[in-house]
């Protein structure tokens, strides 16, 4: 089970210059402010024109600050420009993330990078899918929970919170209900992806090298 779920979630897509980005803010305010670090080294790596920070939770630890505002202060701090960043501040869950950040003009872009953590990639792909239809290119951009205390994609069966993210982002978009599909695409919140065909598509986007991933806790 333990590969079945990292066949599933832990795939690398190309690094890819493209339009826009949205930043998929979460509860865990260090997580938010890695997933914001990375932006911004994608930034200004030409990596995307414009961002769509999207949350609307309260960081577990701090629940003064909200997601959108954790992600946005380290944006201004590396130097990006107010107008490339673009504030989502009432979203609760994935879908609401993308919903919402079309409503404020995403989409509009021909290409989008989602920058979120490793083991919701597939699910975020799978609903920008769903909300966006087969136009847009989208790659991802993610970090791995737990990098920061030595995990890897080799040995994060043996951390109990990856372990449970994943187990959880597998049970929802792949592994199939009674009815032969998975929960969340019976329910219409997403749609099957093929991820290596996504990935042959970036081929036509020009590629980002050496950016730095930082590592979480």
């Amino acid at each position: 089970m333990h590969q079945d779920i990292a066949d599933a979630l832990f795939f690398e897509m190309p690094l890819v210059q493209t339009e826009a980005a949205i930043l998929f803010g979460c509860r865990n305010g260090e997580h938010t402010r890695a997933l914001a670090k990375l932006a911004a080294d994608l930034y200004e790596r030409k990596g995307f024109q414009k961002i769509y920070v999207s949350g609307g939770n309260s960081d577990r630890a701090n629940s003064r600050s909200l997601e959108f505002q954790i992600a946005a202060q380290i944006l201004r701090r590396r130097g990006i420009p107010a107008g490339a960043i673009v504030l989502e501040p009432a979203a609760v869950h994935t879908g609401d993330n993308i919903r919402l950040s079309l409503e404020l003009g995403l989409g509009k872009a021909a290409s989008i990078t989602a920058i979120c953590r490793t083991p919701h990639q597939r699910r975020v792909l799978m609903t920008m899918r769903r909300y966006l239809g087969d136009t847009p290119h989208i790659t991802t951009a993610t970090l791995l929970p737990g990098s920061e205390r030595g995990i890897t994609l080799n040995n994060w069966h043996t951390d109990p919170f990856l372990r449970a993210f994943a187990q959880s982002e597998y049970n929802k978009v792949v592994q199939p209900t009674e009815n032969g599909v998975p929960p969340y695409v019976e329910l219409g919140y997403c749609v099957p992806v093929d991820i290596a065909g996504e990935c042959r598509r970036l081929e036509a986007l020009p590629r980002i090298h050496q950016v730095r991933i930082p590592e979480i806790a």
